[in-house]
């Protein structure tokens, strides 16, 4: 089997783009479910409260994830601990709308990169499009979403 030359100098030059790109660091931001017991071991896991109160079932499957984040605003709250505000596309702001309507009184877990961060209690509608990380968040992950999502400034971010 015999390759022309400019075959053979397009296949070399693919491979030497493909070695010399750039990949994007790899990011997980994933916020689950509290579901009901009944769901079964297929679709949920029990899980306990991060602060020891008890436990609950959690959904295997993520309501929101990174690939429904457009922008985020990291903050730093007086105790020193660092959270973030992550904006979410349409697609993502009616999930979390949906799950604060049908799943209010129940809890939302955060996960960075499979770390879990903080367990949040749904008490009220979310209709803004903005999912929140109150704190929790390392240096390190914030330097992370920085080189993957694109950050809005303080100024932006709505009060709740």
């Amino acid at each position: 089997m015999r390759f022309s030359p400019l075959l053979l100098c397009l296949l070399v030059l693919a491979l030497f783009n493909l070695a010399g790109a750039k990949k994007k660091p790899e990011l997980t931001i994933r916020f689950y479910a509290e579901v009901p017991a009944e769901n079964g071991a297929p679709f949920s896991i029990p899980v306990e409260r991060l602060d020891g109160t008890g436990t609950f079932n959690l959904s295997k499957v993520p309501t929101v994830s990174e690939k429904e984040i457009t922008a985020f605003t990291p903050f730093q709250n007086a105790d020193g601990s660092v959270g973030a505000y992550f904006f979410l596309d349409q697609h993502g702001t009616l999930l979390l709308e949906t799950l604060s309507v049908e799943q209010r009184g129940k809890m939302l877990v955060a996960l960075v990169n499979g770390r879990r961060v903080v367990d949040l209690l749904i008490d009220k509608r979310i209709n803004d499009g903005i999912a929140a990380i109150p704190s929790g968040l390392t240096p390190q992950e914030i330097d992370l979403i920085r080189q993957t999502i694109k950050i809005r400034e303080p100024g932006t971010t709505p009060k709740r």
